[in-house]
């Protein structure tokens, strides 16, 4: 009992420390965690946050999938996997682990937006806009950049596929002898 309540006090110290900038020493609490209370998954879920805040995708990801096997069932964590494989470009596995997370917490408005964001990637933009139009978008100002930055993203390959394809029209029709 004593050793989670330890575990959560240095938690909360690395909060404080990650959130004053000083990003090494919350990581080196949260190491010491995982070595002082290995099954207080928390630690794990912080340190795979700020791993993917250095943009250390693999070593978030061992963090997450340790997290994940101390509380299997965890929509939080399933979520954090999605975001990982998502970042890592895995667009069909982070949907599914997105679809896995919302059967345990189907109202988590961020579980849904980033379902959204994987139709959108699989450009099925009819249940991308089912999503947003039945939950609406979440007001984190960075996951609505990132929304912003997959709809161009996908626009822009639209646009060009369609101007290849008139490009591919106007020279065949030049070549076409009347």
């Amino acid at each position: 009992m004593l050793t989670n309540f330890y575990a959560f006090c240095r938690l909360r110290t690395a909060q404080r420390k990650y959130n004053q900038g000083k990003e090494n020493e919350a990581i080196g609490l949260l190491e010491k965690n995982v070595q002082k209370a290995p099954k207080y998954s928390f630690s794990y879920l912080y340190l795979a946050r700020y791993y993917l805040q250095k943009n250390e995708i693999d070593k978030s990801f061992t963090y997450i999938l340790t997290a994940l096997e101390l509380e299997p069932k965890n929509s939080v964590y399933i979520m954090w996997k999605g975001i990982l494989l998502y970042e890592k470009k895995l667009y069909d596995q982070a949907k599914e682990t997105f679809l896995q997370a919302a059967e345990y917490d189907f109202s988590n408005l961020l579980i849904q937006n980033y379902i959204a964001l994987c139709y959108l990637q699989e450009e099925n933009f009819q249940e991308f806009e089912k999503i947003l139009e039945q939950k609406g978008i979440f007001e984190s100002k960075d996951f609505q950049i990132r929304l912003l930055m997959a709809l161009t993203i996908v626009v822009n390959k639209k646009i060009k596929i369609e101007n290849e394809k008139k490009d591919t029209h106007e020279y065949s029709d030049r070549d076409t002898v009347k």
